[in-house]
């Protein structure tokens, strides 16, 4: 009886933790490669402001074609076009994007090639990514998103009374095998 109850406990359990969930999935941008300062998230998404470039990777020497992707292509984030986000952005400095003496980026998210970011070039920094062709191709861009907009996860609570409830019924029929 006990390995009946056991089984039929653990099949239970089973069957209600495969659907939990938690976390949220549709972004794939973590913690680490944006910045917070007020009210807005920031990235520095490219060393350039183009969407194709095809060029040299300083990091790798290689010859690439680099495809930079719209800010839409996760959610929430966009260009940075509003007059209020541009004075903000306007304020960030070098030392807003540098956590323990790395620089905080998220290149890797937006390009299918480049991984680093031209620190040199932060002063000529572009929030709006420029049309192919675009003259100042150098040119670093950043994207923003609002926190108010910044995609929540509601996580279930996961069954803790069932879970307790099925243990108290355990216990109390081991109980009663041993007496």
């Amino acid at each position: 009886m006990i390995k009946y109850t056991f089984k039929l406990i653990l099949m239970f359990s089973l069957l209600f933790s495969s659907a939990s969930f938690a976390g949220y999935i549709t972004t794939d941008l973590t913690d680490d490669t944006y910045i917070t300062y007020k009210g807005y998230d920031w990235t520095w998404a490219a060393p350039v402001s183009v969407t194709n470039l095809s060029g040299i990777d300083p990091t790798t020497d290689v010859d690439v074609d680099n495809v930079f992707e719209d800010p839409t292509v996760h959610t929430g984030w966009m260009a940075i076009i509003d007059n209020e986000i541009k004075q903000l952005f306007a304020e960030l400095t070098l030392s807003h994007f540098q956590r323990n003496g790395e620089i905080i980026q998220s290149v890797a998210y937006w390009n299918s090639h480049f991984v680093h970011v031209d620190i040199a070039d932060f002063n000529i920094k572009v929030g709006v990514k420029g049309a192919d062709g675009y003259i100042y191709e150098e040119n670093d861009t950043f994207y923003v998103r609002n926190i108010a907009d910044r995609p929540t996860a509601q996580v279930p609570e996961p069954s803790t009374l069932m879970i307790f409830a099925i243990a108290l019924i355990a216990l109390s029929l081991r109980k009663r095998a041993i007496q």
